[in-house]
């Protein structure tokens, strides 16, 4: 029986890094932190709000991110899956929390 082994390069494995120090910003509820893990033309494609979804991450993104934080005080996060696409990480994460608002 044959294995097969796949590799990741040092730069795949530093931006996966990078995903989970920003998730673990945001179970922290920092967004500071949070937007510190993304250059300034960074863009954001949250799947969950289709077309409206797509954006800066320094507009869109972290309108998103305090809004949800403002309506779920306890919110928290699970890094379901992470992906490398090209040069692109593609994280699915549960959300969850209480509603407050």
């Amino acid at each position: 029986m044959e294995t097969l082994t796949q590799k990741e390069t040092f730069v795949d494995v530093t931006r996966k890094g990078t995903c989970i120090a920003f998730f673990s910003a945001y179970q922290d509820l920092e967004v500071d932190r949070m937007m510190s893990y993304f250059t300034p033309d960074a863009i954001i494609d949250f799947k969950p709000l289709g077309e409206g979804g797509k954006g800066k991450v320094a507009e869109l993104g972290k309108g998103i991110w305090m809004g949800l934080m403002d309506a779920f005080p306890d919110i928290d996060n699970i890094i379901d899956t992470m992906e490398i696409e090209g040069d692109t990480v593609v994280c699915k994460v549960v959300i969850f929390g209480t509603q407050a608002k």
